[in-house]
Order: structure tokens, then sequence, then C-alpha cells
């Protein structure tokens, strides 16, 4: 991997892991156990979504 492309991946992985926490500093207080719910209820959704196609199950 060339540097400047070693530097671009490591700045977008920096501003990635700050715009999480700046979400989850500004979240309201009882909105954590929300939270959680709505992305333990989408990971079978992104599993499906994300797989590749030779792992997916098709009905046919």
């Amino acid at each position: 991997m060339s540097r400047p492309m070693l530097a671009s991946v490591l700045l977008a992985l920096v501003l990635a892991v700050a715009l999480l926490i700046s979400f989850l500093y500004f979240l309201p207080p009882g909105m954590w156990s929300s939270l959680w719910d709505q992305t333990v209820m989408g990971l079978p959704f992104l599993l499906f979504v994300f797989a590749p196609r030779s792992t997916v199950l098709r009905p046919f």
C-alpha cells in the first residue's frame, strides 16, 4: 500500500471514529436501550445485505 493511500485510509478511519463518538455523546439519555434493540434487530438484515453472493440463501 502506498503512503498516500495509507494516510487517506487512516484519516477516513479517524473521521469515522470521531463521528461515532460525537453521535454517541449527543445521544439523549434513555436512547441507549432503544439504539441497542434497533442494532440487534438490524443485524440479520445487514448480514443478508453484505454477505457474499455464494453464502446468501436463495429460495430457488
